[in-house]
C-alpha cells in the first residue's frame, strides 16, 4: 500500500485536541518533582517546620500547632481508580493563617514560564479551614535575597472524596526577585492569610502536576528510580564506611554523592557503629573523625541542598 502525505485539509478541526496529542508526548512537562508522593528519604512523617518526610515538600507552620505531614498509602479501591499508590496527608490540629505545604521549583526549571500561562492539576480531598477554602498562589522568591512576585491567588475548596482539580495562572515577570541559583517559583496550598481561625483541618494530595499552558494533561508516571534521582539533587542519604588511620588521632573515609547537588550541601552524619566522634570542622568536602575503638565505623552521611 502506498503511503501518501496527509495535510491539514484532510483532518477535521475537531479531530485533534491538545490532550490527544500530549497523551503521546508527555516527557518532561511536569515541573513538580515527586508529584506521585512516592519518595520519602527522611521518613514517613514529620511535625516541624520545613522538610522532614516526603521529598521536595516544605511544611509551613506559621504559628499552627499539632501539625503532621506524612506519606500515606491509598486504599486498594482508590489506588485502582486514581492510578497512584501514595499520597501526602497534612493534618492540622490547631490551625493558623499561611499554614500549609509547598514545593519550590528551581528558577532555572521554570524561567520559560515567565509571562505565560501555567496549569497545576492534582487529586485532593480533606476538610477545609474554617474560612472555607485554601489559597493557591505561585510566587517567585529567593532564599538568599528575598523579594517576592505573586500571581493572582485562587481558592481551592475540597470535599471528603478524591476529586481532580486544575487551576491556570498567569506567571508574572519576577520584578522584585533576583533570579539566580537560590531563586524559585513556589506552588503552595495554604490556609488563607486573612483566615486566622484555629479550627482543625486536613488536606490530602496526590498526582501533583505543574506544566506550561492552560490545559491540564495526564499525569506523567515516571519510574521510581528516575524520581529518586531527581530528589537526590536536593537531599541524599549515603551509607559510607570510615576506617582508622591513626587510632589516637583521626580516621579517613571517601564518599561520593550519586547526584550533583544544587549547591554544596550541608552535611550531617549518623553513626551506626564503631564509636567514632565527629569533629566540628568540615574539611575538603568531608569530616574529621576520632575513633574511640579500634575498628571501622559505618555511617549514614546526609547531604542537604534544598531551596
Amino acid at each position: 500500500m502506498a503511503l501518501g502525505t496527509i495535510d491539514t485539509n484532510q483532518i477535521a478541526s475537531e479531530a485533534v485536541t491538545v490532550p490527544k496529542v500530549t497523551d503521546q508526548v508527555l516527557d518532561g512537562r511536569n515541573r513538580i518533582i515527586n508529584g506521585s508522593m512516592d519518595i520519602a528519604q527522611r521518613g514517613s512523617s514529620h511535625t516541624t517546620e520545613g522538610y522532614g518526610s516526603l521529598d521536595r515538600y516544605y511544611l509551613s507552620l506559621s504559628g499552627a500547632s499539632s501539625v503532621t505531614m506524612s506519606q500515606q498509602a491509598l486504599s486498594t479501591s482508590d489506588r485502582n481508580s486514581l492510578g497512584f499508590q501514595k499520597y501526602l496527608k497534612l493534618a492540622v490540629g490547631t490551625a493558623n493563617n499561611n499554614c500549609g505545604v509547598s514545593q519550590f521549583i528551581e528558577a532555572s526549571n521554570c524561567i520559560d514560564l515567565i509571562g505565560k500561562k501555567a496549569t497545576i492539576s492534582f487529586y485532593a480531598k480533606g476538610t477545609n479551614p474554617a474560612g472555607g477554602s485554601f489559597t493557591m498562589q505561585p510566587m517567585w522568591y529567593n532564599t538568599s535575597s528575598g523579594g517576592g512576585d505573586n500571581t493572582v491567588a485562587q481558592s481551592l475548596t475540597v470535599t471528603s472524596s478524591w476529586v481532580k482539580y486544575s487551576f491556570t495562572f498567569d506567571i508574572p515577570a519576577p520584578a522584585n526577585t533576583t533570579i539566580d541559583n537560590n531563586a524559585y517559583l513556589s506552588n503552595s496550598f495554604l490556609q488563607p492569610a486573612g483566615d486566622t481561625s484555629t479550627t482543625a483541618w486536613e488536606l490530602n494530595l496526590t498526582g501533583l502536576k505543574f506544566e506550561a499552558g492552560d490545559v491540564a494533561t495526564p499525569f506523567e508516571h515516571e519510574d521510581y528510580a528516575t524520581t529518586l534521582r531527581k530528589c537526590k539533587r536536593y537531599y541524599e542519604l549515603l551509607d559510607t564506611t570510615v576506617y582508622p588511620t591513626n587510632y589516637s588521632t583521626v580516621s579517613l573515609g571517601n564518599f561520593f554523592w550519586t547526584e550533583q547537588k544544587r549547591v554544596e550541601p550541608t552535611l550531617s552524619v549518623d553513626s551506626n557503629s564503631g564509636g567514632f566522634n565527629l569533629y566540628p570542622e568540615q574539611t575538603s568536602g568531608g569530616y574529621i573523625y576520632k575513633p574511640s575503638q579500634n575498628f571501622s565505623a559505618i555511617l549514614n552521611m546526609r547531604g542537604n541542598s534544598e531551596l
